[in-house]
């Protein structure tokens, strides 16, 4: 599963520095998110693009895994950040235009960000991408709640009544806690990258999030309806489940030794950074980590979903069921072997086995991948739109049969 090819791209007049990492090819094409930090690099994309390859694999989806990066702050100028963007579609156009490597959106990227790519590449706007990335953060958030469900109910609980912190509240983290709101869940403490709040009674998220955008997300510890919090200490709370939905490898060895959640449910790609896997194993049962890959793939499953026709309502919905369906056999084979109570990073490994016998055997028949040529004629215009949208609803029932099954 795992092929890496880094490739460096750089243009000194435009200020551009960034990379394309593509790990595994699916019928010679390859997608993957394209984020934009100062600190962005290949080690890291090396890492992210695997991770594309199992949520690719795991869902039993025809794209291989990439992942690109610009170093560039996104928050700074705006001529400056379109100058740079523009370059790296200049100078990536080969691979767009083959679709040997796609982006999309990621961390400091957007849709208009995309475009700029793309338009730099050459390619025509009207036709962007398989998938449809408007809502990808409210998919992925109803898979990382519907993850975290079912993770509960195998212990007899019920997501109503439970507490839960938040780190990174942008578009996964801020729809998660809308929908566990909205389920009665307690979301008792949140942080962004300026720090952390916390209310034992619950914090409400459309206050909050109103505040930080009057004040600014610096602003958040001085938010009247909580208490700040110390870096360490926003780990220390006892809660039922700590879902990292902001940037990836947030989680190091010191935040993994002061955890008290016994619960990891991810929304963030990659939340927990290498050497901390070892502190994790060291704590065993004391923490249960659901793979990354399977909670937080609501955004690319229901992207291809929404693309196909469904409406807004039907993919939330249908991503639910794919994911939750996911998780509950994950949980039921690790149970079966022993990983679930060995903790650790025990049913991530499952998993990633899981992924990668999954994305051979589809590697070993892509073309006869139904998926893959119902996207490309939709693409072209060949296929209307009430079968698209049938299609897509057959596509999604028998999904959710699919993903659950494990061999032993």
């Amino acid at each position: 599963m795992h092929s890496s090819e880094i490739m460096k791209f750089e243009d000194k007049d435009a200020g551009l520095c960034g990379w394309v990492v593509i790990d595994s090819l699916f019928d010679g094409q390859a997608s993957g998110g394209l984020r934009m930090d100062p600190n962005v690099n290949a080690d890291q994309l090396g890492t992210l693009a695997m991770t594309m390859t199992a949520k690719y694999g795991y869902y039993g989806l025809p794209k291989g895994g990439a992942k690109a990066g610009i170093r560039h702050d996104p928050g700074g100028s705006p001529a400056r950040t379109q100058e740079v963007l523009l370059a790296f579609g200049a100078k990536i156009a080969d691979l767009v235009q083959e679709r040997r490597y796609f982006p999309g959106p990621d961390m400091g990227t957007n849709d208009e960000c995309i475009r700029l790519v793309l338009e730099g590449a050459g390619v025509r706007t009207n036709d962007t991408s398989l998938w449809d990335t408007t809502d990808s953060g409210l998919f992925t958030a109803a898979g990382v709640v519907e993850s975290l469900r079912v993770a509960l109910a195998r212990s007899g609980r019920e997501l109503a009544g439970a507490r839960v912190q938040i780190e990174g509240i942008g578009a996964v983290g801020s729809n998660a806690w809308r929908i566990l709101q909205k389920q009665g869940a307690c979301v008792v403490a949140v942080s962004n990258r300026y720090g952390a709040i916390v209310n034992e009674d619950g914090i409400e998220v459309s206050p909050l999030l109103h505040w930080l955008f009057i004040e600014g997300g610096d602003a958040i510890q001085s938010y009247p309806g909580a208490r700040p919090l110390d870096r360490l200490a926003f780990y220390e709370l006892e809660t039922d489940a700590f879902l990292p939905c902001g940037g990836s490898f947030t989680l190091g060895e010191e935040e993994a030794a002061t955890l008290a959640a016994p619960l990891i449910v991810a929304g963030a790609n990659a939340p927990v950074f290498g050497p901390a896997w070892l502190t994790l194993e060291e704590r065993g049962s004391a923490i249960l980590t659901l793979p990354d890959f399977v909670t937080n793939s609501g955004g690319v499953v229901g992207g291809a979903l929404r693309y196909a026709g469904l409406s807004a309502n039907e993919t939330v919905q249908a991503v639910e069921r794919i994911v939750g369906s996911a998780v509950t056999g994950l949980l039921e084979h690790g149970s079966r072997n022993g990983a679930v109570e060995k903790g650790g990073r025990s049913l991530v490994k499952l998993a990633e086995g899981i992924a990668h016998n999954r994305f051979q055997a589809m590697q070993a028949k892509p073309r006869s991948h139904l998926l893959l040529w119902g996207m490309r004629a939709k693409r072209l215009g060949l296929l209307p739109d009430f079968v698209s949208r049938a299609g897509a609803a057959r596509y999604a029932a028998a999904l959710t049969d699919w993903v659950r099954e494990i061999e032993a």
